[in-house]
């Protein structure tokens, strides 16, 4: 699907209504579960109000940097928010004609307030939607292996709340006359598991009634426990239960082996560091989290572009404005396409030069602007780029090399041996971050975390640097992945040795190594 179509699609969703607040679901924890026209909404707000404590921090990068934010659940076990509390706060921005979207955890109006929300703000003359997603039960059930129906025998499915109701006046479900007609899902289930038991047991529910339930929901650190009526109290108060966590009563709760794909992906049960900077992290975590592989970021570099007020912003400035006097343009990495591209003021100025990238992000990135590289090399480093360019006359040619200020002088000696004429310019700092999360480096501590990957000599030594005292305790027993020889090589000078190297130098390779030497083990 070309970006054209996925535009012609995205209009056909049609914009945000006038004055109207968007109630949307983000899906149970798999940010991808979230609806397109749910993120597109995402995107769309100027106010986004949210109670989840559990929300995917992937949705996070769907919002608008200048979005406000504003909490309306629980802080240390207080009061949540009332709806009408909400409609107040709410009021003074759809007035100003702010686009304004109240995020709830999988579906909006499934055990979730979203329609107490939604007649609060009718009460006070403002319109809404309702954006559904996949309520928690029922993608819980898909991805734990549950068919919560099945046209040979199971012919209904009852959804209900395990912990009693608080409000006055409203019947606790009917569990047994649930779990007698066919699958019955209880939210919240781990509150209340014993007593459901009970309660089942009591109804004649046969005891070897399959039971299972399913722990964090479509992340990657879902795990199901799954046991019968007559036991499964025990076996849940043994496996320590965290919440969120969904009970399933019934047949299906034991379904075929083959269904549950979820846990049988090939990296499943393996978390995995990645070290990369934040902006260049996304397709090595999407890549991992795709095998199954819990994903933990922890940046051990950030990156920043030349600043306008950096001596070095006048000379990358004037050299993109004359880019047409150069006959070669040379970018080694995705972050060098975003800077060329933002000074860049009309991609004709491209026209007659020829360029050369090092990486497939790097090319990746810039066919994402339309623009073709005419020079990939085979390996993705600098020593073969410089290769590739010899089989060209090289000869008095000016060459624009956009780069790291970390980056070595090499490719450029190398290129000047070859007769080039180098201009060699800073693009962007690569810094050293300040911290680990201190829960990051407690998984570590506690050996939770099998791989940690890096993609350059500067993330693992910034890594080693962060990491202090408790480095050589922590790198015990922990699987290193490096994405090349220069990295390799700086892992070796600590005194480790890398588990795996990727023979692609890119986020698919590094990926791919970690992944081939699992299986291999």
């Amino acid at each position: 699907m070309n970006e054209t179509s996925l535009r012609d699609f995205f209009d056909r969703i049609g914009p945000w209504p006038t004055k109207t607040v968007a109630i949307l679901g983000v899906g149970p924890g798999d940010p991808g579960l979230i609806t397109v026209k749910g993120a597109l909404r995402l995107h769309e707000a100027d106010v986004i109000l949210y109670d989840m404590g559990h929300c995917p921090p992937d949705i996070w990068t769907l919002i608008k940097p200048e979005a406000e934010q504003v909490f309306m659940g629980r802080v240390n076990d207080g009061p949540r928010m009332k709806s009408n509390e909400v409609a107040d706060l709410i009021l003074p921005h759809y007035q100003a004609g702010r686009r304004v979207a109240i995020l709830k955890s999988g579906d909006p109006i499934v055990f979730n307030r979203g329609e107490r929300d939604a007649l609060a703000l009718a009460a006070k003359g403002m319109g809404f939607e309702v954006v559904p997603a996949p309520t928690s039960a029922l993608a819980a059930a898909s991805y734990a292996g549950i068919p919560v129906t099945d046209r040979r025998s199971i012919d209904a499915v009852s959804l209900a709340i395990g912990k009693p109701t608080r409000d006055a006046g409203i019947a606790d479900p009917d569990f047994a006359a649930m779990a007698h007609t066919g699958t019955l899902a209880v939210y919240m289930g781990e509150q209340n598991v014993d007593g459901i038991c009970r309660i089942l047991t009591d109804a004649k529910l046969k005891s070897s009634t399959p039971v299972a339930m399913v722990e964090n929901a479509t992340r990657p650190s879902q795990r199901v426990v799954r046991g019968d009526l007559s036991c499964m109290a025990a076996t849940v108060a043994g496996a320590k239960i965290s919440k969120p966590a969904l009970l399933f009563f019934g047949q299906a709760a034991n379904a075929d082996e083959q269904l549950r794909w979820f846990e049988h992906r090939p990296l499943s049960g393996q978390r995995v560091l990645i070290t990369r900077a934040k902006q260049q992290a996304s397709r090595t975590v999407g890549l991992f989290r795709s095998l199954g592989a819990e994903v933990v970021e922890a940046p051990t570099v950030k990156i920043d572009w030349v600043a306008g007020s950096d001596p070095k912003n006048a000379a990358l400035t004037e050299a993109v404005a004359a880019i047409g006097e150069y006959d070669w343009l040379i970018l080694t990495s995705a972050n060098a396409v975003d800077v060329l591209l933002s000074n860049l003021r009309d991609v004709r100025q491209l026209a007659g030069v020829k360029i050369a990238v090092v990486g497939c992000g790097t090319q990746r990135r810039l066919r994402e602007a339309h623009i073709r590289a005419d020079a990939v090399p085979a390996q993705s480093h600098t020593e073969s780029l410089a290769k590739h360019l010899g089989e060209e006359t090289l000869q008095g040619k000016r060459c624009l090399l956009l780069r790291s200020d970390l980056a070595n002088e090499l490719l450029p000696k190398m290129l000047e041996g070859l007769g080039a004429v180098c201009d060699n310019l800073v693009a962007y700092y690569t810094r050293s971050t300040d911290t680990i999360a201190q829960e990051t480096v407690d998984d570590l501590k506690a050996k939770k975390i099998q791989w940690a990957t890096f993609t350059s000599p500067w993330t693992f030594n910034n890594f080693i640097a962060l990491l202090g005292e408790h480095a050589n305790d922590i790198l015990t027993d922990l699987k290193l992945a490096s994405m090349g020889p220069s990295t390799s090589v700086a892992i070796r000078r600590s005194g480790q040795q890398p588990t795996a190297e990727a023979r692609q130098h890119d986020a698919d390779g590094l990926v791919q190594s970690v992944l081939d030497r699992h299986l291999a083990t």
